[in-house]
């Protein structure tokens, strides 16, 4: 029918999250390039969909704001379009790095945050790991504050505390080191690069990879490396992916552009990283959900 008026966003604004709160209470994996009906949909309603990245487009944005509701932007340097609207927004916006929203601490011990006049000091890190841990529990702090959802200061310490997101920056074994990640794009490659080195510093690093074969590797593999291979080499092992989708290491090697043994899956993959590696050594392994749900498997078994 086209897309929606502004009335229609702002009518049918929270029916993406409710349908992905009952897709989970159904215990339902949402894959958004699997779900072509619900990309129409979020498309329809003024989203940008690429692959598995979701960005509300300007006029979905126009739509947020125009209900005059309290805004946290948890982003420090936000685009120039989100700027401009932002500052015609009638409502109350709090922007990460203003003084109605500033933390400080290095990621590794506790940290302290300044949100809606209120100071939290000392509190402790946040279990979900990677380096933007801290600006999203941060962001999140931010919003229970603007909806009055008064929440006692010993749940939300044990809540960033016991805070945890399966196959994210997760890590699933010692000696040697093993650390799991879902990223299969440039962006979310970064930001795991950027984790390691926060969390592991400098030295060599050994790297599981296994993506599906619609993906960019060779663009999620150079992000990867910009921010790790200052700090030290990385040898690498590539696993077959399985499915429709699958790509077999060999093929994943060349569009790497990498050198590295290949096998015929995760757990082989990983065994040989770790036996490389040694008990003070470093791996990562990452590329895809369906990586991540084969590294776990095979360590728990």
């Amino acid at each position: 029918p086209g897309p929606p008026t502004d009335a229609e966003c702002k009518e049918h604004l929270f029916l993406p999250d409710c349908f992905a709160d009952k897709a989970i209470e159904a215990g339902m994996m949402l894959k958004f390039e699997k779900g072509h009906f619900l990309r129409r949909y979020l498309e329809a309603l003024g989203y940008w969909v690429g692959g598995s990245i979701i960005r509300p487009t300007e006029k979905r944005i126009a739509a947020l704001l125009a209900i005059e509701r309290p805004v946290v932007v948890g982003e420090l340097d936000p685009p120039s379009a989100l700027t401009d609207r932002l500052n015609r927004h009638d409502g109350p916006v709090v922007r990460a790095g203003s003084d109605a929203l500033r933390w400080t601490g290095d990621g590794h011990g506790t940290w302290h945050l300044q949100a809606n006049n209120r100071r939290w000091a000392d509190l402790p890190v946040p279990g979900i790991g990677g380096v933007c841990a801290q600006q999203n529990a941060a962001v999140a702090i931010a919003a229970l504050g603007l909806i009055g959802a008064g929440v006692q200061e010993e749940a939300l310490r044990q809540g960033l505390s016991h805070a945890r997101i399966v196959g994210r920056f997760q890590t699933i074994g010692s000696a040697p080191a093993v650390i799991v990640d879902t990223a299969h794009n440039p962006q979310a490659a970064e930001m795991l690069a950027r984790s390691l080195v926060q969390r592991i510093g400098a030295g060599a690093l050994h790297g599981v990879l296994s993506m599906l074969a619609d993906k960019d590797v060779s663009a999620t593999v150079e992000a990867f490396l910009q921010r790790v291979e200052p700090v030290g080499p990385v040898h690498w092992y590539f696993a077959d992916s399985t499915g429709p989708r699958g790509l077999r290491a060999e093929q994943l090697r060349a569009r790497s552009g990498q050198h590295g043994a290949c096998y015929a899956g995760v757990p082989e993959a990983l065994d040989a990283a770790r036996m490389a590696a040694g008990a003070a050594g470093r791996v990562v392994c990452f590329g895809s959900f369906l990586t991540v749900e084969a590294a776990l498997r095979h360590i728990h078994d």
